[in-house]
């Protein structure tokens, strides 16, 4: 009797142990199988990846490298699994991250790093954060990317680090529909966000004509400015703001040399500057005024006195445009004896203009005005 509790007391745990084992192996199997149907879909293949790493899903579709693994974290006692489906394509920036604000990324320390990038749309700023290459991330995020984009990063929990885009389920997947939209969400969220570097350029230039958003058309100027001044799409880039709606553009194209060449008695630039003088909104008069210090003709004084004599409920706008024509004269070598001089003395007199020795000032670079 004895003998035979001992031998039960062998069999049982033995027969529960395998009994676990064959369980697993068929759930593998099943699973297996799930995965195998979707990979054959999507032209990828099983890749054993030895003894002790379980095997992946790996394959390419339209330019991008796909790979279905699984791993387990370990939190004390506790052991959890999750799959994993990445994407790599080229021309993803190894520096970008893309992901929802306020995600943590406990499991791989990820906490999107760096300076963020602000795009210039405020609903997709107020659920996605974006850092990494200014330049590129404003060119890939177009009208029509920024709605996939984050779509992908709300509905499928989708992420980019490290030159990948990635999603992370919790527990080890079975269901073939979800896989496969998972996986096509990868793909599209790569491809969307990778751009080769000579491109960008062109796509800043194609956002700041055709972006619906004015303050992302704002944005995607101000990178070409910054980061490829000598580019030759800059100069019809330039030009376009000049029609643009949005005065903060047409402050930007106005401003800058190229549109201030003269053509007449002032450049296509000037015309636009001397008619934003005439904004209701105080900041961009103030602007315009500035602008016109640097880039405009002796013909944008009579315009600048005007708005020099002004009422004293626009002083900021008075005294931008004083130091405007002394900085415009200065500019012009109109700081000779015998020249136009701005007065200096009452408020009634202040800003006339009358035959000086000298007059002086300088000019600041213009800066735009807050999105109306």
């Amino acid at each position: 009797m004895e003998g035979m509790f001992g031998l039960m007391v062998i069999l049982v745990p033995t027969a529960v142990v395998v009994g676990l084992f064959w369980a697993l192996r068929g759930f593998q199997k099943r699973r297996w199988r799930t995965w195998e149907i979707v990979g054959e879909r999507l032209g990828m293949v099983r890749r054993r990846q030895g003894r002790w790493k379980p095997d992946a899903l790996v394959g390419h579709l339209d330019g991008v490298a796909l790979v279905v693994d699984t791993f387990s974290s370990h939190d004390g006692m506790m052991v959890q699994s999750y799959t994993r489906v990445t994407g790599v394509a080229p021309d993803l920036p190894e520096q970008m991250r893309v992901g929802k604000r306020g995600r943590l990324g406990a499991l791989w320390g990820w906490a999107l790093p760096g300076q963020e990038v602000p795009v210039g749309e405020t609903g997709f700023e107020e659920g996605v954060r974006v850092t990494g290459p200014e330049d590129h991330l404003l060119a890939v995020l177009d009208a029509p990317s920024r709605s996939r984009v984050q779509a992908r990063i709300h509905d499928h929990g989708a992420l980019v680090q490290q030159g990948q885009a990635q999603i992370l389920m919790n527990g080890v997947v079975r269901d073939g529909a979800r896989l496969h939209a998972s996986l096509l969400a990868v793909r599209d969220l790569a491809r969307d966000l990778a751009l080769s570097p000579p491109r960008v350029p062109r796509a800043l230039a194609h956002n700041a004509h055709s972006d619906p958003e004015a303050e992302v058309r704002v944005r995607n100027l101000e990178a070409l400015l910054t980061h490829h001044p000598d580019h030759p799409v800059l100069a019809n880039a330039l030009q376009g703001a000049l029609e643009d709606s949005c005065p903060a553009m047409r402050l930007l194209g106005a401003s800058h040399p190229r549109t201030s060449e003269p053509v007449g008695t002032g450049g296509l630039g000037e015309a636009v500057l001397l008619e934003l003088l005439s904004h209701p909104v105080i900041e961009v008069q103030r602007l315009a005024a500035r602008a016109l210090g640097e880039v405009g003709s002796l013909e944008a004084v009579v315009s600048l006195q005007a708005l020099a004599q002004g009422s004293r409920g626009t002083e900021p706008v008075r005294q931008e445009a004083l130091q405007a024509i002394r900085a415009l004269q200065g500019r012009l070598g109109a700081d000779r004896p015998g020249a136009l001089a701005i007065q200096e003395g009452s408020s009634e007199e202040e800003g006339a203009l009358s035959l000086s020795e000298a007059s002086s000032g300088g000019a600041k670079r213009p800066t735009r005005p807050n999105k109306t």
